[in-house]
């Protein structure tokens, strides 16, 4: 009935740290602001484009965000042509060096048990981490 969504941005470190100029230190926040500010903006598109509500979003914050969804296709394939635009866009801008890595979890009512939530989230978190490692195919 429900999908856990998880969405990582792989790419961090080097993106922030690769700043060899006078100015670095501008530069490290103005990166820093710039990969929160697009979390939130994908996590807001997301919530737009499937009409869904502030609520749906768990968490955003250091480079990745979760949410709660309807498990309907609709939401579904929203999900995946939004998070393929922006990868398709931070693949030209970026070559490479930034990626959203995703993946989602159906889970049902029983699920949200606190012996069984915790063991959904490690089962959610084991498939980001296999996405991570086959960046930029869908």
């Amino acid at each position: 009935r429900y999908i856990l969504l998880a969405v990582d941005l792989s790419g961090i470190q080097n993106f922030i740290y690769n700043i060899a100029h006078d100015n670095a230190l501008k530069a490290l926040k103005g990166r820093s602001f710039f990969l929160q500010q697009l979390m939130e903006s994908a996590a807001r598109k997301i919530l737009e484009q499937t009409d869904l509500f502030e609520a749906n979003l768990l968490y955003c914050s250091g480079g990745n965000f979760n949410m709660l969804l309807p498990n309907v296709p609709k939401v579904l394939n929203d999900v995946k042509e939004i998070l393929a635009t922006i990868n398709q866009d931070l693949l030209k801008k970026y070559q490479g060096q930034l990626y959203l890595a995703h993946a989602t979890l159906a889970i049902c009512g029983t699920d949200f048990s606190p012996n069984s939530i915790s063991k959904k989230w490690d089962e959610l978190k084991d498939l980001l981490q296999l996405q991570k490692k086959r960046r930029f195919i869908y």
